[in-house]
């Protein structure tokens, strides 16, 4: 009696876990009280080191519920609030280095950024008990010494530690886009804000071999050594105070020095992300214009800013926070920007505090692709995706639902719609050929839902002997669908349907919204009128799954399941789910999208569980 009773609890608290989410898929965090806060909306793309899109990157910004990158390697935050003074978005994806892009946000307007990734690859394998040294070609390198790793609780770890170690050189051309933050603003040791002059930057990871953080223990230190460009040598001081990158603030935090030897800056540090080596110089603003050839406005360029970068708006215009007292360059880069170059302007040191006109960057005439998206009367919202052999290049819409992508000339192309309230769409084009041209689609309807999958599983025991049951995506007949649940950080997978003369009802969630084997896993299982259940801490009880695909709302949650599960209230019996297939749209829950989900449920189950 007693262990119906706390099956019955669990079922009840998972539920309600289930049923009861949160009005919004947009998060439930909010920013301190103590912080004043604009509405805005930040789009983005997320690429790695050689400019393709990076799909499935995780979105954290401003406490929201965080989203996977779609398979264009866009985001979007609508309407949301970020501390006034300035915004952060981390993006995390297994096999690169954390990336971070942090601006002062538009109030009531749209910030459409561009994040790079550095890929991070094991550089080094050291033992813990014996420490050792991993280091790149260029001379960086980090040491440990011995018995100086602990996992991330602080307890004590032994074994193989996986050292990455990457170097950002300050006079490359990806240097501006790679390093974290974007604008390499600082808080100095006496809480003051500045501007960093970068002098090289070391990015250095540990984990075990099962993947998981390692860090330096408590009391310990261990040695930096950062490789200073030979363009920089001469102008490099003997000491220079170390920075590393705080993802919460978007901000750099001194916290001590490096000495140089020779062609190297050499300090010791108490824990691991990344390392600068800078002079804080005062912060100073640079805005300017980039048209092209027609003096038209060019949206979505990169412009090169010294040792920073920043995205051109709808309106051709861009701005960035500098370094005062140093001398750069401006120059829209042909790398970042389908071959498009622009002049050099040359930017003289600033006094702290000015607000530097670059004036006009004048690039070569790409052609234009433009258009307007809408299903039927309603207008509508997302991310357009022009690609190409050898190239590509996207924009978020405007309110009014219009586009204008400056593209490639004469290129076969595939145009990719991608709606905030996950319609989809794609179309085949060839581009205008000459210069200057523009291709207008006009009014595209985008009505259609995104395609899924199979949502299928295979059942044996209740009844059935290895039956499959496949679940319609006619949601007239069945419900399909996933959401994450931002108050307990689950991901819920749910399908529902009546296969005449049986009702199948099958939900499970797991915890986070990341890719591969995810953990804490619970399955529940509705045949007829038997109840199953799977979660651990059950006994004679198994439930796994692997996620392919997790994108943000409007996009797929994917991948395979498989469990045993053993009956409740009142029944002995167990079935296997075996061949589970799962290929959902992500969708918002709000509170009258519960309520008509709350009421397919089968009302032998809700009496159940008290639900009304």
């Amino acid at each position: 009696m007693k262990k119906s009773y706390v099956l019955f609890f669990l079922l009840f608290i998972i539920s309600s876990l289930i049923i009861y989410v949160s009005c919004s898929d947009s998060g439930t965090e909010s920013v301190p009280p103590d912080t004043e806060t604009v509405t805005t909306t930040i789009s983005g793309t997320v690429f790695d080191e050689s400019n393709a899109p990076i799909v499935g990157a995780e979105i954290k910004i401003a406490g929201q519920t965080p989203v996977n990158t779609n398979a264009s390697g866009g985001f979007i935050f609508s309407s949301i609030k970020v501390p006034k003074s300035r915004f952060v978005v981390n993006v995390a994806k297994t096999g690169y280095f954390d990336g971070s892009f942090a601006d002062a946000p538009k109030a009531n307007g749209t910030s459409d950024i561009k994040v790079y990734l550095m890929t991070a690859g094991v550089t080094q394998t050291v033992d813990a008990g014996t420490g050792g040294e991993a280091a790149l070609l260029n001379g960086s390198k980090v040491k440990l010494v011995a018995n100086s790793v602990t996992k991330s609780d602080g307890s004590s770890y032994t074994g193989n530690v996986n050292l990455s170690v990457g170097y950002l050189d300050p006079t490359s051309e990806n240097f501006s886009n790679l390093i974290p933050g974007g604008d390499l603003q600082a808080t100095t040791t006496n809480n003051t804000q500045t501007t960093l002059y970068s002098y090289g930057i070391i990015r250095v990871d540990m984990k075990d071999d099962a993947g998981a953080d390692l860090k330096i223990k408590t009391g310990y230190t261990s040695e930096i050594t950062v490789d200073i460009p030979p363009s920089m040598e001469a102008s490099s001081p003997a000491t220079i105070p170390l920075w590393y990158y705080d993802d919460a603030t978007g901000l750099w935090k001194e916290e001590g020095t490096a000495t140089k030897q020779g062609d190297k800056y050499v300090g010791t540090v108490a824990h691991f992300s990344e390392w600068n080596c800078d002079t804080p110089e005062g912060t100073a603003k640079v805005h300017g214009l980039v048209v092209d050839c027609n003096g038209l406005p060019v949206p979505g360029i990169n412009v090169k800013i010294g040792q920073a970068s920043a995205s051109t708006g709808s309106d051709g215009k861009f701005e960035r926070r500098v370094p005062a007292n140093t001398a750069f360059d401006v120059q829209v880069l042909g790398a970042r920007n389908f071959g498009l170059t622009s002049q050099i302007v040359s930017v003289p040191p600033l006094a702290e505090g000015t607000d530097y006109d670059a004036g006009t960057l004048t690039v070569q005439c790409p052609v234009y692709v433009k258009g307007q998206i809408k299903c039927g009367a309603d207008i509508k919202y997302g991310q357009v995706v022009i690609s190409w052999a050898g190239g590509y290049n996207s924009q978020y819409t405007e309110t009014d639902g219009k586009f204008n992508l400056p593209t490639a000339a004469g290129k076969d192309a595939e145009v990719s719609i991608y709606t905030f309230d996950g319609k989809y769409k794609t179309m085949n084009i060839t581009t205008p050929t000459n210069p200057g041209d523009i291709l207008d689609l006009g009014v595209i309807e985008v009505c259609d839902a995104g395609v899924t999958g199979d949502n299928k599983l295979t059942i044996n025991g209740g009844g059935f002997n290895n039956r499959t049951f496949t679940f319609s995506t006619d949601s007239t007949v069945a419900q399909v669908y996933g959401y994450f649940d931002p108050s307990d950080s689950l991901t819920v997978i749910w399908m529902w349907q009546q296969f005449a003369p049986d009702t199948i009802w099958f939900w499970f969630t797991f915890k986070g919204t990341g890719l591969g084997t995810p953990t804490d896993i619970t399955m529940y299982l509705y045949i007829n009128s038997a109840y199953y259940l799977a979660t651990a801490g059950i006994p004679n009880t198994t439930a796994t799954a692997n996620v392919s695909n997790y994108s943000g709302i409007g996009g797929l949650i994917e991948g395979t399941f498989s469990g045993t599960l053993v009956q409740f209230f009142g029944g002995t019996g167990s079935v296997t789910i075996s061949d589970g297939q799962f290929s959902v749209i992500r969708r918002i829950t709000g509170s009258q999208i519960e309520k008509r989900q709350r009421n397919k449920i089968p009302i032998e189950i809700r009496k159940k569980l008290h639900l009304k």
